[in-house]
């Protein structure tokens, strides 16, 4: 009798095998591998992306437009190279951490009726390729979660390597997404290059490129002598403009019409051959701050600072130090 269970137990464990394996085999015939669109927030190939809209609660809506090989925010500003890569790191990277309880799930999906950032990926035809909703960070401040567009299920997401929530990585305001450069330039497309310092016009210069390498010129005393440029000394000036950022922009000062009234310590006027031309003001930090008067480059005190405004609208704040290479006096090249 024993025996006889025995025998019916494997015959019926012999045809449940057989029958998972039609099954499987049925099922690898017409789906080469199990897809869950409700959990592929990952976008692993980023570079097909051309548009990501962002849509944070009680903010402006943010849309970042691939340009080149760069992005652009808002159809006006470059962006923060470094701010703006670890975001795109989340999106390529982004992987799940776990599924939470239904307990907690109603919790996230309440909360990000109010608090959700919604991300929508579009290609290049502006078919929309990924769209889902961020949630709150996890009380361990570790997790986040993620819910795919159309679906109710969270997930616990997570970045390989880093510590804490990708949220914070999307919740930056518009000038802190806006990129911080004051000069990025390439000495190749310069026509020109001024500052002018309306308090010390001796010290004020204008680099021309002619057909014979640069020359030096006083813009705001025409009548100086002329002397023989020094080509190596421009040229490492030059080499100085290829990366000068600010310490922040400063946008949102609720000062700055008040900053923008005082006489700036020199302007910079940038011609491009392409036709394009960049006017940048400096005001003295520390002319604000204690009532003195900084008139000429040679004599900015190693503290200061200095407000900039620039023709395409941006208003940064930079340390001296930052820029000292910058803003020399015109005997500097000779």
């Amino acid at each position: 009798m024993q025996q006889k269970k025995l025998v019916y137990t494997f015959i019926i464990l012999a045809v449940c095998c057989i029958a998972i394996f039609f099954i499987a085999k049925k099922w690898n015939q017409t789906s080469p591998g199990m897809s869950f669109p409700d959990r592929e927030f990952a976008y692993a190939n980023i570079e097909e992306i051309h548009t990501i809209e962002m849509d944070r609660p009680k903010y402006p809506k943010q849309i970042f437009t691939r340009k080149g090989i760069g992005w652009i925010l808002n159809d006006k500003y470059d962006v923060n190279d470094g701010v703006f890569n670890n975001f795109l790191i989340v999106l390529k990277k982004i992987s799940i951490d776990y599924i939470p309880t239904k307990a907690a799930t109603e919790v996230i999906l309440n909360d990000n009726k109010s608090n959700g950032i919604k991300i929508s990926l579009y290609d290049k035809s502006g078919k929309k390729v990924r769209s889902y909703t961020v949630g709150t960070e996890t009380a361990n401040g570790l997790g986040t979660p993620f819910v795919m567009e159309g679906s109710r299920q969270p997930y616990i997401m997570v970045l390989p390597g880093l510590e804490g929530s990708v949220r914070r990585r999307m919740t930056f305001d518009i000038n802190e997404w806006k990129n911080k450069d004051i000069f990025h330039e390439k000495a190749e497309d310069l026509q020109s290059f001024e500052i002018s310092y309306p308090k010390d016009k001796n010290s004020s210069f204008k680099i021309v490129h002619n057909n014979n390498g640069y020359e030096v010129v006083n813009p705001d005393v025409p009548s100086a002598p002329r002397r023989p440029t020094n080509q190596k000394t421009v040229s490492f000036y030059l080499d100085n403009l290829k990366k000068i950022e600010g310490e922040y922009n400063d946008e949102n000062n609720s000062n700055k019409p008040e900053i923008l009234k005082f006489s700036p310590f020199c302007i910079v006027k940038i011609n491009y051959k392409n036709g394009q031309r960049k006017v940048l003001n400096f005001i003295s930090y520390m002319d604000l701050s204690n009532g003195g008067e900084t008139t000429s480059p040679n004599q900015i005190h190693e503290d200061n600072k200095f407000f900039i405004s620039t023709s395409e609208g941006q208003f940064l704040l930079c340390q001296y130090r930052v820029l000292k290479y910058v803003l020399k006096p015109n005997m500097y090249f000779y």
